[in-house]
């Protein structure tokens, strides 16, 4: 089964891997690397990580899970999120994970109703010290339409941003004996600067260059901290 979703032995998996989206890929691989493609997954495997691009953000849980029996200690979440109370550009480590992944306990958003998530805590601390990072309360949401309905109520519980992964990988990994870190840089501010806007051009460069940077530190970690 392994092979049919992630299109590469379980064997070839790293004991770092970056679960990212597919256009982030290239921060990390050198060019013209081989990617295989599975039913669930893509995988590019450099000499630092395997590089995992789930077919959909929500299958990024099934991912760690699947990677259980594999050598793979640690886990970054690499990506974008929306900013509720970071700008444009930002770029942090995810501290904590509000879990509100079901559309309907989004929807009936309470501040006495939610549970929150918590990553490797080591790890996540390494990574602040290593690139002074800012640290991110982030919330896990099932609905890009309900990131900008229900901004004022997730602002006021002191949600920072908003993934789609987050806090499904740092409960994974939790299950899976796994370390696991979130490493986010700030792509829209919902009812703003929308995900479906055309940004201009000063903002574009802003997120480009935030991406990158994030990337390298990525990078610059796994080489150093991480041998």
């Amino acid at each position: 089964m392994f092979t049919k979703l992630f299109g590469t032995d379980r064997k070839n998996i790293k004991e770092n891997c970056i679960i990212l989206p597919s256009n982030d890929r290239s921060l990390f691989s050198p060019p013209g690397a081989s990617v295989t493609r599975g039913m669930l997954f893509d995988v590019c495997l450099t000499r630092a990580a395997a590089l995992i691009s789930p077919k959909s953000r929500w299958l990024a849980g099934d991912c760690v899970l699947l990677l259980e029996d594999t050598v793979c200690r640690n886990i970054f979440l690499f990506g974008s999120c929306a900013g509720l109370q970071a700008d444009i550009a930002e770029k942090g480590v995810i501290s904590s994970s509000v879990n509100l992944e079901s559309f309907t306990n989004l929807m009936n958003f309470s501040q006495s109703f939610y549970s929150k998530v918590l990553p490797d805590e080591e790890t996540t601390r390494r990574l602040k010290e290593y690139a002074s990072l800012k640290s991110l309360r982030c919330a896990t949401v099932s609905s890009l339409v309900l990131e900008s309905i229900m901004a004022g109520e997730l602002r006021t519980a002191g949600v920072e941003c908003l993934d789609m992964e987050s806090s499904m990988v740092f409960t994974a990994a939790k299950k899976t004996g796994k370390k696991a870190a979130a490493l986010m840089y700030v792509s829209d501010l919902p009812g703003e600067i929308n995900f479906y806007d055309s940004f201009p051009r000063g903002v574009s460069s802003r997120i480009k260059n935030s991406r990158r940077e994030l990337a390298r530190t990525l990078r610059e970690f796994l080489k150093s901290e991480l041998p």
